[in-house]
């Protein structure tokens, strides 16, 4: 067993349960309690519960992320379980896809190229570094987010924990070397980590019906079956079709890159830019000289083609690497190498996927050049050189527009005014002294030349001034978008937005520009290449299509997802979610039915899953892989017969599956479905992520169809979201970049690609609700989702690379199933990070194991407890407390708020424990209270630590039968006021214990003489008085009638004081006086009622202060260490005058109902 606790400490505890948990997971596998079948008849509401947790990506161990989320299905699955209902949770592997083939294949190529086992150059370690800010300077073009910092570390290298190779990776998993040879055949992934990820969540004490596991890909012939199946019912309802897509992809694995199949850049898409083509005007410089009798251009990315009149020149990095690319027979495109092979891939290059360079260029070759750009007034402009354009952006080419862009104004106002910067840069004084700012665009707040006049007003002097350039370009972009007006152009009077899209399709139907693509930021593949963005010609789902989404809609609107933020979440994603890839040509997975060159994509046959669960035990007979094909051949699964199983279609008679059998899956299917629960994350929908979810429809959502990009209501509609929220659209180096800044959450996976369930409401979790809405009928679509935030542990995030991460398998042997199940319930319910404490789970080791040890002691030492019914008033007091958590603790679970239910189901309950034994004194605990406790405490805790309650009710309270099973404790309703009798009783404790201690204090003080030996204090005087009158009455009467329940709120103070005044106390005397008395005693009753309730305003406790303190005097004076305590009421003079000469403590301190007074003698 392994632990990062010190060495020398004793873990016999820990082994304790350890044992415990082996000893109780025997007897539930021997008994098979976890296994669910169906029943004849239909089951009623709460009869039965079918929850199910996304299945995990198998290429590697289980971790605490995986159990954090799956932990909220599990007890959420205890709860009913524990209640009655018949329990359906099973559990699926995810081997779908490109990541195990990728990782396979680069295990190949390093024992081919270092050997096997390889032996590695040495490199020095690669440690991370403290983030280095960019100079002030810089002109990145990459406005990252001010809490966003990256150190020298990559993500992908971060992801494998500082391994480079796969093979070193592999060993950190533990494996021989002779082991990870086995690896280099992918499908050896799929038996080696799905069964152990089994063991795994055995030892977790997960409450499935392992029967019903399976795994995915065509190794599963059922599965395979079932998945085709799926696809040909969507392609007969016309939701899957082929045609032309944008779509991140990698030229070494020849196929889309989806989120699973990149080591980083996840969540990255297709940027569209409009590709201005400015011409090289003849003759052409020596440098090009081969390029005659051609059409050169000099192209430019653009998100502003609206901007195109007001062109003056345009930029080039002096030192950057070009090339002339020949885009076809006629055109040559000047552009980097990363732009050429971007366009490759669009179709825009002579040789498809090759871009062929003509001629090697740099960026001084290229200095003023002659050229004819689109729609601008000057009919000849020059390209200039510009010293901070990024050159891994667009095409390392930029087109001016000084008249709306703070950047080319300022540069070239530099090169203007600056004779000898022109002559060092080569610059002659024709290409730029005759070209002045060219108004394009009118605003209201900044005129028709908004640059120029916004840096002037911001005190601009450098081109260098990157902080006051950024916040000059989001006035200038926001202002001229929302407000902005055409002034030149067939599009003049016309407002921005409208004329933005109107101008972009102008040029392009005129040959002026095309469309042009490349992933917003850098991605790689887990193949170890840069991706490109391409044009491919794919089969799709149309998510998004408008009947499709109506009934998806409506599917949303039924189910109970249990916090409106996720509900927020799933509208938003429906509002936008557009057209998903389903095929690719690499990996694991099933091919596509009728067109099996592609296999499908792996977000794509993980929808409709959750009804295979309910037959798959009868087809592969409990074998994961589906190799035992006795009762039936996968080649007898038609679509017939699916259709019978799961919609409702008529009983395929010509089929030679058993009839007795088809209607046994049948009737299985009709009883588990619809699934009430998946538990699952959610992506953090803050209101900044849904303009950021906008916004990717118009920066072209994962596959854009080449349609979609002319689609001008929705890009206006989200280009205005965007501007909205400040951000720059300018040209390449202005990019949208603010979308890679705003980073989406990462994935945790497994050892691998699976998704943290922070990604899945916007893809896998709507993309269930769009299938089930098209393949089932309502009555089958989903019950629920609940959604979670990712776990941190020990207030850090989960990693590798920093040591900080656990196996689900270490954390069992580090702290025992139980206390690691304890701390995830103790992590967090919200939405909101959890946070998996250490110390808690080390804490909780000792807090059940000693708990053991108290009821081993209690049942040991039964004969000498109070025997008969419980009567006094701690009886009462902690029976009732045992009713209040049962109470509160159902309402806790039934809402899977399971750290609440910790707390109200073992927390409280184990307080009101310690609480009852400290009041009991000398006439001892009730035996059958006691009894009461252990049972209700037992049953409480199980669905959160089963292995510890199960070893508690066969062991120590000798119960017949599983505690998982036996039924939520029942109870009497919870006297709420006894409970509020019992919190005066001990807060006076404390109050008292107070007032004695500085009552004691401050004698000492003032009698320095008297010796240190005198006695303490040995009688107490309480002085309760439990009504209030007079004027407080008054003003209790008053702030009563002015507060609304409804809002739970007061009327304004000016209405409050208008009260008083025309009140009984307010005519009394003085007005300014009353209110000087009053207005504390009317604040600190406001503040009392907004903490505990209205009840603060009640002129009396509904309970007896003086029947309270005198049914306890025997507990005040062993809490107090009191000879004798006397309970006295200030509303009788004789009482009064006991205070003696001590009399002015009860003046300065005078009680009030719920605060008594007390003074020692």
């Amino acid at each position: 067993m392994t632990s990062n606790t010190e060495s020398g400490k004793s873990f016999a505890r820990r082994d304790q349960l350890l044992e415990i948990e082996a000893q109780v997971q025997k007897w539930w596998e021997e008994n098979e309690v976890f296994r669910a079948d169906s029943l004849e008849t239909l089951p009623k509401s709460g009869e039965k519960f079918f929850g199910n947790f996304p299945f995990p990506y198998m290429n590697g161990y289980l971790h605490l992320g995986h159990a954090f989320s799956l932990s909220k299905l599990e007890f959420a699955a205890g709860y009913h379980r524990l209640r009655g209902a018949n329990v359906l949770l099973p559990f699926g592997f995810h081997c779908t896809g490109m990541p195990i083939k990728a990782s396979a294949d680069k295990l190949c190529r390093e024992i081919q190229k270092f050997g096997n086992p390889p032996v590695f150059p040495t490199i020095a370690e690669e440690k991370i570094t403290d983030p280095e800010p960019q100079p002030e300077e810089a002109n990145t073009g990459n406005e990252v987010a001010p809490d966003k910092f990256k150190g020298k570390k990559s993500k992908a290298t971060a992801k494998t924990g500082g391994d480079k190779y796969q093979w070193e990776i592999m060993r950190s998993y533990g494996l021989s070397d002779e082991d990870i040879s086995k690896f280099q055949d992918p499908y050896y992934w799929l038996t080696y980590f799905p069964p152990l990820a089994v063991e795994d969540l055995k030892a977790f004490g997960l409450g499935c019906d392992w029967r019903r596991t399976f795994i995915t890909t065509d190794i599963n012939p059922f599965f395979d079956s079932f998945v085709r199946w799926q696809l040909r019912k969507l392609k007969k309802l016309g939701k899957i079709v082929k045609d032309l897509r944008y779509t991140v992809y990698s030229p070494l694995d020849g196929q889309p890159c989806a989120d699973h199949d990149r080591a980083s850049g996840e969540g990255v898409i297709p940027q569209e830019y409009t590709l201005i083509k400015m011409e090289v005007i003849p003759p052409l410089p020596p440098k090009l000289r081969a390029l005659e009798g051609r059409k050169v251009y000099l192209v430019a990315a653009t998100l502003r083609p609206e901007t195109m009149y007001g062109q003056t020149n345009a930029w080039v990095l002096p030192e950057g690497k070009y090339g002339a690319f020949e885009i076809n027979e006629t055109d040559i495109f000047i552009s980097t190498e990363r732009a050429a092979l971007n366009l490759a891939y669009q179709k825009l290059s002579r040789v498809p996927e090759k871009p062929t360079c003509l001629v090697e260029l740099t960026g001084n070759d290229l200095i003023g050049l002659p050229l004819r750009a689109p729609l601008a007034f000057n009919e000849t402009i020059y390209s200039l050189p510009m010293l901070s354009i990024l050159t891994d952006k667009g095409t390392g080419i930029v087109t001016s527009v000084p008249s709306d862009s703070p950047d080319d104004f300022m540069s070239l106002y530099e090169l203007k005014s600056k004779p000898a910067f022109r002559a060092k840069l080569g610059v002659k004084d024709e290409w730029i002294l005759p070209f002045e700012v060219i108004p394009i665009i009118n605003t209201p707040e900044f005129g028709d030349k908004a640059a120029e006049k916004v840096c002037l007003d911001m005190k601009i002097k450098s081109p260098n001034e990157r902080q006051k350039l950024d916040e000059a370009k989001k006035k200038i972009y926001k202002g001229g978008f929302y407000e902005g007006t055409m002034l030149v152009g067939e599009y003049a009077g016309m407002r921005v937005q409208d004329a933005k899209n109107l101008i972009k399709n102008r040029l392009i139907e005129h040959g002026e520009a095309v469309i042009y693509s490349e992933p917003e930021k850098k991605v790689i593949s887990r193949s170890g290449d840069e991706c490109v963005v391409a044009l491919t010609d794919q089969w799709y789902i149309t998510y998004g299509e408008s009947n499709w989404k109506e009934a998806a809609e409506e599917c949303l609107a039924s189910m109970n997802l249990f916090c409106d933020e996720t509900r927020h979440g799933f509208e938003h994603t429906l509002s936008w979610l557009n057209q998903w890839a389903c095929s690719r040509n690499f990996g694991l997975g099933t091919r596509i039915p009728w067109d099996e060159q592609f296999l499908v994509e792996s977000l794509s046959d993980s929808t409709l899953y959750m009804a295979y669960y309910t037959v798959c035990h009868l087809l592969q007979r409990g074998d994961m892989y589906g190799s035992d094909t006795s009762s039936v051949k996968p080649e007898q699964l038609t679509d017939e017969v699916w259709d019978f199983l799961f919609c409702g279609g008529p009983c395929p008679l010509s089929s030679d599956i058993s009839l007795p059998l088809l209607n046994k899956m049948k009737q299985e299917f009709e009883y588990w479905y619809p699934f009430d629960l998946r538990v699952s994350g959610k992506n953090k929908t803050t209101t900044s992520h849904f303009f950021l979810l906008y916004t990717y429809i118009y920066l072209g959502l994962n596959f854009i169809p080449i349609n979609a990009y002319t689609d001008t209501h929705t890009k206006n509609m989200v280009a205005t979201l965007a501007l909205g929220l400040g951000f720059a659209m300018d040209e390449v180096r202005e990019t949208s970049a603010w979308v890679a800044a705003h980073n989406r959450p990462l994935r945790t996976g497994g050892g691998g690609p699976a998704m943290n369930g922070k990604d899945l409401i916007q893809n896998h979790l709507t993309f269930c609700i769009y299938n089930h809405a098209a393949i089932l009928p309502k009555h089958h679509w989903p019950q629920g989702f609940r959604c979670n935030g990712h776990i941190m542990l020990n207030a850090e995030k989960m990693s590798k690379s920093t040591g900080n991460f656990r196996t689900l398998r270490q954390a069992i042997e580090e702290f025992s199933a139980d206390a690691t199940r304890f701390s995830l319930a103790d992590a967090g319910d919200g939405m909101d990070d959890a946070n998996f404490v250490f110390e808690t789970a080390n804490a909780a080791i000792l807090r059940l194991t000693k708990e053991i040890a108290w009821m081993q002691e209690v049942i040991a030492a039964e004969s000498s407890l109070r025997s008969g019914p419980p009567t006094t008033y701690a009886d009462r007091v902690f029976a009732n407390e045992i009713n209040i958590a049962v109470k509160m603790t159902e309402k806790n679970y039934g809402e899977y708020l399971f750290r609440a239910a910790l707390k109200s189901g073992f927390y409280d309950l184990q307080a009101a424990r310690d609480e009852y034994r400290f009041s009991c004194g000398s006439g001892g605990m009730n035996r059958d209270l006691l009894w009461r406790f252990m049972d209700v405490q037992t049953r409480l805790i199980t669905p959160i630590c089963p292995h510890y309650a199960e070893y508690v009710w066969k062991e120590l309270l000798k119960k017949e039968g599983f505690v998982i099973k036996a039924g939520f404790p029942g109870c009497d309703l919870p006297d709420l006021t006894l409970k509020r009798a019992n919190t005066y009783l001990q807060d006076s404790i404390v109050s008292m214990r107070k007032l004695l201690q500085k009552q004691v204090s401050g004698s000492k003080k003032a009698k320095v003489n008297v010796s240190s030996q005198q006695s303490k204090p040995t009688v107490g005087l309480i002085f309760v008085n439990e009504q209030y009158d007079g004027w407080k009455s008054e003003c209790l009467n008053i702030l009563r009638s002015n507060f609304d329940t409804a809002t739970h709120s007061f009327a304004p103070d000016q209405e409050i004081m208008e009260a008083l005044k025309e009140s009984e106390v307010g005519q009394e005397a003085n007005f300014k006086q009353t209110q000087k008395l009053c207005m504390p005693f009317l604040r600190f009753k406001k503040e009392e009622v907004m903490a505990v309730g209205v009840q603060a305003l009640d002129l009396r406790l509904p309970f007896g202060e003086v029947e309270v303190l005198e049914e306890n005097l025997e507990l005040l004076k062993r809490q107090l260490g009191l000879e004798r305590v006397e309970i006295l009421s200030v509303t009788d003079p004789d009482a009064v005058r006991r205070a003696g000469p001590n009399i002015s403590i009860l003046r300065q301190n005078p009680p009030s109902p719920g605060n008594l007074t007390a003074i020692f003698e």
